[in-house]
């Protein structure tokens, strides 16, 4: 199979291509920079430039069968500072792609969304992919617009999305920079001595069946129509 992978040469990007490429695909990385965790693999085909640059989009898109679109160029803690920025990065680029995928005839695609921000302050825990979307993010709206896009270019024109919504994802090859991964900048303190910086009150807790802050069980809401 025929792939591209927008953002490929990042932190989840890299892990990816080296996964799809050991399962024999044809592999093409679009990204704006080289590969920083290492050489690049002589069978994959890159390609750089900026995400906003609808022609070398485009010319990256020919011939492939599936897209997987990793790129983002925010992250939730300080999206909110340029919101129209976010959009203009972010939802008009990943549009402008949809087009183009409508244009080439490219129907698969798997959007990298967010297990977080896309439901705002979560009414129970743990939280169902059924939750109501309330972002109070830039971050978290622009995900949210980009998976309603998705839908309708299913409904208009036959594309075939697969979306993803991981949370707090870590491993190897992921920053530090304190802004976005608590496990890699926890680490990194403890590694370089230093005190573990905890903000709030310390009673949010991710990834857990029970937290202090939220209150009751497990919500029952409807499920999505697919």
């Amino acid at each position: 199979m025929r792939i591209l992978v927008l953002g490929g040469n990042g932190f989840i990007g890299s892990h990816l291509v080296e996964a799809l490429g050991a399962r024999g695909h044809r592999l093409r990385v679009f990204d704006r920079c080289a590969n920083p965790y290492g050489p690049p693999h002589a069978d994959v085909d890159y390609r750089f430039g900026s995400f906003s640059d609808s022609a070398a989009v485009a010319e990256a898109l020919h011939d492939v069968d599936v897209v997987y679109h990793l790129v983002s160029t925010s992250v939730p803690s300080t999206s909110n500072l340029d919101a129209i920025a976010d959009i203009q990065t972010n939802l008009l680029t990943t549009v402008q792609l949809l087009q183009q995928m409508v244009r080439l005839n490219v129907r698969r695609i798997v959007f990298l969304s967010s297990g977080g921000t896309v439901y705002g302050n979560p009414m129970c825990d743990p939280v169902p992919e059924s939750h109501p979307l309330h972002p109070i993010c830039s971050y978290g709206v622009v995900k949210v617009a980009v998976e309603h896009y998705l839908g309708m270019f299913q409904h208009l024109h036959g594309i075939q999305p697969v979306v993803l919504r991981p949370s707090n994802p870590f491993g190897p090859r992921q920053g530090h920079l304190g802004v976005q991964g608590v496990i890699p900048t926890f680490l990194k303190r403890l590694a370089d001595g230093e005190r573990i910086q905890i903000w709030g009150d310390g009673s949010v807790v991710r990834n857990a069946s029970t937290s202090p802050t939220w209150s009751g069980s497990a919500c029952s809401l409807p499920r999505p129509r697919r």
